[in-house]
């Protein structure tokens, strides 16, 4: 998704500016040598200083990191979220907190199906006892409760809400192969 701190949307940009400026700044191409020596330097130039800049910029925090490190210290391991909360603190805590996408449709709460490995929603497997509710409306709804009951414990950190339940929440996820699913 473009987007301001998503670096990887110049990834596809990159590849394909350089191929347009070699096609028209070869120096084969060109009337002498100086024009030439010109048009190669003002094309390096032109690629080295973006990516100079970016090199020079500290990195963007991440910003699940306080609920990454909430969720560690307060050993919550294996819990559920909305697609834009789940693997990005999955990776920020190195799979320590293990958080899963879902989905809520219609009357069911559904595994995100993309870039989603079925083993992770198998209640015999995984013990999710978390729900992260994303209060800003970038993923699960304070509605969520609605599916899963009332928890045990509600914390806030930042702009989510952290529902903790004494009861695996992957038994009321629907199965991936359930028909509804396939709609």
């Amino acid at each position: 998704m473009p987007i301001a701190t998503n670096p990887y949307e110049v990834v596809a940009v990159l590849p394909g500016g350089a191929v347009l400026a070699a096609r028209a700044c070869v120096p084969g191409h060109m009337v002498g040598t100086l024009r030439a020596g010109l048009a190669t330097g003002l094309a390096a130039i032109a690629a080295l200083l973006p990516l100079t800049i970016a090199a020079a910029r500290p990195a963007a925090a991440e910003p699940t990191a306080p609920l990454a490190a909430w969720l560690e210290a307060h050993g919550l391991s294996y819990g559920l979220a909305g697609y834009w909360d789940s693997s990005a603190i999955t990776l920020y805590t190195d799979n320590r907190v293990q958080v899963r996408a879902v989905v809520i449709k219609g009357p069911q709460v559904r595994p995100y199906a993309w870039e989603t490995n079925t083993l992770w929603f198998d209640a015999s497997r995984h013990d999710a006892t978390f729900v992260i509710i994303d209060l800003a409306g970038n993923g699960l709804s304070p509605s969520a409760e609605q599916y899963f009951g009332k928890p045990a414990k509600i914390d806030h950190i930042a702009h989510w809400a952290i529902l903790i339940y004494q009861k695996n929440l992957l038994e009321q996820v629907a199965p991936s192969g359930s028909a509804e699913l396939r709609q």
